[in-house]
């Protein structure tokens, strides 16, 4: 990989095409709120040099004034309808991250994970004397994660853990909502009005079933899905196991496909 030297930092060639659309941003971005604007940072894998030659996503940190005499909910509403403007007109792989100036400070302060990331990969396009010294004091370990910092991280974990047990549920009533669609459809397609949920495995049964168009385990698997379903929502179900999920959806998909045959027959 080929570099050129640009400032205090070695930035990959890979980039170049990147930073120049990040700095034609910066530059129609002062044009319009130069003052209000407090520093603009390109930070991200393009930052880092791991896109391709070819534009990839664009992102860039904008810390605006969020002091009181300017921190008005109108100016904020208006600043935010330029930047947009701004970014979609100079390219559409632009994505803007919007930071209150003192919100930086406080996770500089904390030390944030995030922050730090940005800080230290971060390339600016607009800092007028206070971003590269940050980044210098982070190279050079004075900038720590706080106490406070380190006990809201540890107690973020657990919810984040419950977090994503509930998407899988969540996921997986998804897949209820597949399987009595596409039977409802079936059913439709055979002349019913749509009926309640807990009928439609005795239906699929009556219907299809017993005159040899469709096995009987497909009604078995829509009765299975009703039950899942109530079982999750009435909390009796907690978790599931992402082999758990994987069986459901297999099962959901073949059973779709079983209800398209019958549909398009």
């Amino acid at each position: 990989m080929n570099f050129k030297i640009r400032g205090i930092r070695a930035v990959p060639e890979e980039t170049e095409q990147s930073l120049k659309v990040a700095r034609k941003f910066t530059d129609e971005i002062l044009k319009e709120l130069k003052g209000f604007v407090k520093c603009i940072v390109f930070f991200g894998s393009g930052a880092r040099g791991l896109k391709s030659r070819k534009l990839g996503d664009i992102d860039l940190l904008v810390i605006f004034d969020d002091l009181p005499e300017n921190y008005n909910p109108d100016i904020i509403k208006s600043y935010i309808l330029i930047t947009s403007k701004i970014a979609k007109k100079v390219s559409p792989n632009i994505h803007i991250t919007h930071m209150p100036l003192t919100e930086f400070w406080n996770y500089t302060r904390n030390g944030d994970p995030i922050a730090m990331n940005i800080i230290r990969e971060g390339i600016p396009t607009f800092d007028p004397g206070f971003f590269q010294p940050v980044k210098a004091l982070l190279r050079r370990g004075y900038v720590k994660p706080s106490n406070e910092s380190i006990i809201l991280y540890s107690l973020r974990s657990p919810a984040s853990i419950e977090s994503s047990d509930w998407r899988i549920l969540q996921a997986t009533i998804d897949l209820y909502w597949a399987v009595i669609d596409s039977a409802h459809a079936a059913l439709m397609k055979k002349g019913h009005v749509p009926v309640s949920p807990d009928h439609v495995s005795d239906l699929l049964d009556k219907e299809f079933v017993q005159q040899g168009n469709l096995d009987k385990s497909y009604s078995l698997t829509m009765a299975n899905f009703f039950k899942l379903q109530q079982l999750i929502n009435q909390r009796k179900i907690r978790q599931i196991s992402g082999q758990e999920y994987e069986r459901y959806y297999q099962q959901a998909q073949s059973f779709i496909a079983s209800m398209r045959k019958i549909i398009e027959a």
